[in-house]
């Protein structure tokens, strides 16, 4: 790795931290095969000395390059450029949440994190929640990846950029668009149908009303229409169809049906438990029908406020399964 002294790497004009800026450079250095897989990287001291930084910031960039699985240490040898590296992969895939609250995708990101990480592989997350730039604008910045996977809200034009690209992508999630367009869908899983059950036994319910989201979404369509057929077979709302598909918290629907027929039973899936607490502060005196809610909700309503919290989740292997498409797509 023969280099002539005090490159100039760093621009001082960029808020990025040196380290980051220095990693950059060496990632572009394996990447056009400069810097060939196998080979030793130079000492801590060499790299602080050519660069003109301090061996911290080396340090630091060595755990970015190792991080990405571009070099590893090994004994008595020290850094080395990884020898199981191809040129032109950079070893990183990218999930970006779609203008919604990433805060709601914890569960997801750690699963996909690690699917990623178990074969070597860096996940790296993009959102644009509140922020005045698009899935198009992110990747222009992101030219260090190899594919990516796609959730939150979208439609076909979210997509015109990246689908005329040539970077592999993944939908995340069940949606009414093109059928060419790779995705893997996200349905919930019936466990909470069997904890319903339970409940629809222990207080003889037969009128049930279900709260879920706008039927435009297809996940929210899929999970209504199971329920539906779900509750006529065991013989609840046998002539009534009782799934409403709400925007926002479902307030003025759920006025609609309490002033109306109000239900034996309400089982809300998703905010529109906000709905609920809102209808209650403006009726605190109803005549309360059981109250069922999703396991998260639990965390953010009061204890008197509910009777039953059900878990309601996606089937456990469903990041695993988007990883492993993505891949496929890729041809890894």
């Amino acid at each position: 790795m023969a280099k002539p002294a005090n490159i100039k790497v760093l621009d001082e004009k960029l808020n990025s931290p040196k380290s980051v800026q220095i990693a950059r450079y060496l990632t572009a250095e394996i990447q056009s095969g400069r810097l060939r897989p196998g080979e030793k990287m130079a000492s801590v001291r060499t790299l602080a000395e050519r660069y003109g930084v301090g061996r911290q910031v080396i340090f630091s960039a060595f755990q970015i390059l190792e991080r990405n699985n571009l070099i590893r240490t090994e004994v008595r040898r020290g850094s080395i450029v990884n020898p199981d590296i191809a040129q032109g992969r950079f070893y990183r895939i990218g999930l970006f949440i779609n203008r919604n609250n990433p805060v709601e995708y914890g569960r997801m990101m750690e699963s996909m994190y690690a699917a990623a990480l178990r074969r070597g592989w860096l996940l790296v997350m993009g959102n644009n929640y509140e922020q005045d730039f698009e899935l198009d604008d992110w990747l222009a910045e992101k030219a260090d990846l190899d594919g990516i996977i796609i959730t939150g809200v979208i439609e076909e034009d979210t997509l015109k950029g990246v689908a005329a690209s040539c970077l592999p992508y993944l939908l995340y999630g069940s949606y009414f668009i093109a059928d060419a367009h790779p995705s893997v869908d996200v349905l919930p899983s019936s466990n909470y149908l069997s904890a319903l059950t339970v409940e629809i036994a222990r207080y003889k319910i037969r009128r049930l009303a279900v709260f879920c989201g706008p039927e435009y979404h297809r996940i929210e369509e899929s999970r209504g229409e199971a329920i539906k057929q779900y509750l006529q077979q065991i013989g609840v709302n046998r002539d009534e169809d009782m799934i409403y598909y709400t925007e926002g918290d479902g307030y003025p629907e759920l006025c609609k049906l309490m002033e109306n027929s109000p239900p034996d039973a309400i089982f809300f899936l998703g905010n529109h438990s906000l709905g609920w607490r809102r209808y209650l502060s403006h009726h605190p005196h109803c005549n309360r029908p059981r109250i069922f809610i999703t396991s998260f909700w639990a965390h953010i309503l009061e204890a008197g406020e509910y009777d039953k919290a059900l878990r309601v989740s996606a089937d456990d292997d469903t990041e695993e399964r988007a990883v492993a498409r993505l891949f496929e797509l890729m041809h890894i």
